[in-house]
């Protein structure tokens, strides 16, 4: 298949809605802006940081890149109880997030997609929430 010819409907796919984090961008407008800018979003982690996600400031940790925010989420809005947010895996969080931003995103309703051929897309890395969860009630296991 050539850049010319027209891809059958069969196999067409539209991407119409992206949503994004990355270390210093939380839009995509912000990440263009960082590599137009020459922008090194790989720093040190800060104190309270380390602090609070358990790990020693006296092991040496490299430089990274990492997500400014990783606390918030509206577990309301997802119709779900503060308890279950807290347990839920803080990357399911932000997957519910950001695939809701997309299809917005995109000018869409997500309650208007329900029972259509829609799909939201996203990646991942593997998870490893579930052994820092202490409570290990069904309630815990869902979203981890």
């Amino acid at each position: 298949m050539t850049a010319h010819e027209p891809v059958p409907d069969s196999d067409a796919v539209a991407v119409i809605g992206l949503s994004l984090r990355l270390p210093e961008a939380d839009t995509l407008a912000q990440f263009r802006d960082n590599l137009r800018s020459g922008r090194d979003s790989v720093r040190a982690l800060p104190e309270r940081r380390m602090t609070d996600t358990g790990l020693r400031s006296d092991t040496g940790h490299a430089p990274m890149g990492y997500q400014e925010d990783i606390t918030s989420f509206d577990h309301g809005f997802f119709g779900m109880s503060r308890r279950e947010a807290e347990l839920l895996d803080p990357q399911h969080r932000l997957a519910l997030t950001l695939a809701h931003e997309a299809v917005e995103g995109a000018g869409y309703a997500p309650s208007k997609l329900r029972g259509s051929d829609t799909a939201t897309i996203f990646s991942l890395p593997s998870p490893e929430y579930q052994h820092l969860v202490r409570d290990s009630s069904t309630l815990s296991a869902i979203g981890n």
